[in-house]
């Protein structure tokens, strides 16, 4: 059995990612179909699940790639500079695209919702009300990138202080998740951040703790027990998130970190 800090590559993440990734597009598609008065798809709201083992899945691989050098010069220097080069090109290319054909073909697009401001708040990453009074950037999709980029600033701020980010950016998602709890909605679109999603990274950081530096082995028979109780959990609540919107978001988190904790710890007893 090899140990988990000396692997290069978490195969079950990536499979799970992709899982993540199909169940984001079948939810977009599901939308799309009935937003243009088609067919819906019977499993398009349980899709949205992948949000919540994305941001898991986040919160484990930022922990996993900073672990060896988080007290290193300029380490929050290239931390960003990733971050940057894989989100920010291609999310501006899709929000301008958007934006131009906005203003030059606006029958293209069955609502008119863009405003100058929400244009420009979403070129930053950060939430706002669109022209419906809706909190969404433009490209609606962006609102997760939000959340993400709110994770990398907090972390990236916590490795220019050459601080353990477990600890201190876990405190922080906690606080931050905490304030919202007090949330009104006269507190503006940027106040819904403060969202129990923010956990859901801390969930992974501390996954990541765990089962890859801890050297804890969970038995197989736990791990497939997680695994099943995370993956029917998600499937039965499905988006029925009624008026208990942030109770169903912490829930739908713990689900998701049980299946990646269990697809972690199962590489384990893969040959």
């Amino acid at each position: 059995m090899q140990p988990r800090q000396e692997k290069n590559e978490f195969y079950g993440i990536q499979v799970l990612r992709g899982v993540a990734a199909f169940l984001v597009v079948v939810a977009h598609v599901g939308i799309a179909l009935r937003y243009y008065g088609f067919v819906e798809i019977p499993i398009s709201d349980f899709g949205a699940s992948g949000v919540h083992i994305f941001f898991v899945i986040s919160g484990f691989v930022m922990m996993v790639t900073t672990r060896s050098n988080w007290r290193d010069d300029g380490s929050w220097y290239r931390f960003v500079v990733k971050r940057i080069k894989r989100i920010v090109p291609l999310y501006w290319i899709l929000t301008t695209a958007k934006i131009v054909i906005a203003a030059c073909l606006p029958a293209a697009l069955r609502a008119k919702t863009i405003t100058p401001s929400n244009a420009f708040l979403s070129y930053l990453f950060i939430p706002s009300y669109n022209a419906v009074h809706v909190v969404s950037p433009v490209i609606s999709a962006g609102w997760t990138l939000c959340y993400e980029m709110c994770f990398y600033f907090l972390f990236a701020g916590v490795l220019l202080l050459r601080k353990n980010p477990l600890y201190y950016v876990s405190a922080l998602l906690i606080f931050l998740f905490g304030i919202g709890l007090l949330r009104h909605d006269n507190w503006g679109a940027q106040a819904t951040l403060l969202s129990p999603f923010l956990l859901e990274f801390a969930f992974g950081m501390w996954i990541a703790e765990i089962l890859v530096f801890s050297r804890y082995h969970p038995r197989r028979t736990a791990l497939l027990g997680m695994l099943v109780v995370g993956t029917a959990g998600l499937v039965g609540i499905g988006t029925n998130v009624g008026a208990h919107q942030s109770l169903h978001i912490l829930v739908c988190g713990v689900l998701a970190a049980l299946i990646t904790f269990s697809i972690v710890g199962l590489e384990d007893f893969v040959p």
